[in-house]
């Protein structure tokens, strides 16, 4: 009996020995888990609420517990310790939460705590709630001068300090500097003069909320060179032309002015000249036989006693009976 009971001993041992090297496999392949969201283009934000969902197969439990942590499975946090294994679970992201590029979401079966299935890394931007930063400018296409003052530009969402510093390093290996240490978020723009000391390259504008170090923008990379800016240049010479041409246009305008308030000039009509500006007309010298047979002296003499009339050629006074000019000579 002793031996027979002993044989079915050994042969129960056994067959419970090879149960367990058979029925674990079976089970494992039978019960599986898989996190399909977050993934590893997840970006979520603290105090923001998402959607975490999961597959299964086999017979997994009716319940499941979820955790999450990052980079590896050190420091658990729970997200909760049972929820229906229904597929999804809506989940707040803690307020109050480091930022890390490689937090991943655990699902057990609570069931059986073999079966469970980690998602893939995906980032989380901690902070006060899901605020955000976006630098508007520079972008990559910008052109900056050393000596010249520009306007760093951003936008934000959510829940953004009521200040923000903002720094600039060199692109890509350069240490931070800092522009300046508090401005206002609200402005959305700071006025930066570059450093005439600044060397030229590659440069980038991070702008970081100064309540919460974790919620930050770093800008495209843009280009800082020596020198004045070209446009500004052109932009005085375009001044100084406007300017010169607006003061002859004034000229112009007063000269025409003056021009209109002028006396209208008097109608030019002709005078006739005396007739003592014009030369007598020379007329041949008759024969003595036809002129008259009084001397000049004696003419004269008449002419002073008697009647006169005037010369047709040359305008003179002669005696009225003179058939001959004592002046021109010319017949009258």
């Amino acid at each position: 009996m002793k031996t027979a009971t002993a044989l079915a001993v050994s042969w129960l041992v056994i067959a419970g020995v090879l149960s367990m090297f058979v029925a674990i496999p079976q089970r494992a392949a039978a019960q599986t888990i898989t996190v399909t969201n977050p993934n590893a283009l997840s970006v979520w934000y603290a105090s923001s609420t998402y959607t975490i969902t999961w597959t299964w197969s086999g017979s997994v439990g009716a319940n499941v517990k979820i955790e999450y942590d990052f980079w590896y499975y050190s420091t658990p946090v729970v997200v909760t310790d049972s929820t229906a294994n229904d597929g999804s679970y809506t989940w707040t992201v803690p307020s109050i939460i480091d930022s890390h590029t490689n937090y991943f979401i655990r699902i057990w079966d609570l069931s059986d705590l073999s079966v469970y299935d980690d998602s893939a890394f995906f980032e989380i931007v901690g902070g006060s709630g899901s605020g955000t930063i976006t630098v508007s400018a520079p972008t990559i296409t910008d052109v900056w001068y050393t000596g010249s003052t520009y306007d760093i530009r951003w936008t934000t969402s959510g829940s953004v300090g009521p200040n923000v510093e903002i720094e600039y390093q060199v692109f890509p290996l350069g240490s931070p500097v800092t522009i300046t240490s508090s401005t206002q978020t609200s402005t959305g723009r700071y006025s930066w003069s570059i450093p005439t000391s600044l060397a030229a390259g590659t440069y980038t504008i991070t702008v970081r909320d100064v309540s919460n170090v974790d919620i930050y923008d770093e800008s495209v990379i843009f280009t800082v060179r020596a020198g004045s800016n070209p446009m500004l240049i052109i932009a005085v010479i375009a001044i100084l032309a406007i300017v010169l041409i607006v003061i002859v246009l004034a000229v112009v305008l007063m000269s025409r002015k003056k021009k209109a308030m002028a006396p209208p000039p008097q109608a030019n009509i002709p005078v006739a000249p005396p007739a003592t500006q014009y030369a007598p007309p020379q007329y041949p010298q008759y024969p003595p036989q036809y002129q008259t047979q009084y001397p000049p002296q004696q003419q004269a003499a008449q002419a002073q006693a008697g009647a006169t009339k005037m010369c047709i050629n040359c305008g003179k006074s002669i005696p009225a009976d003179f058939t001959f000019c004592i002046h021109c000579g010319g017949r009258t």
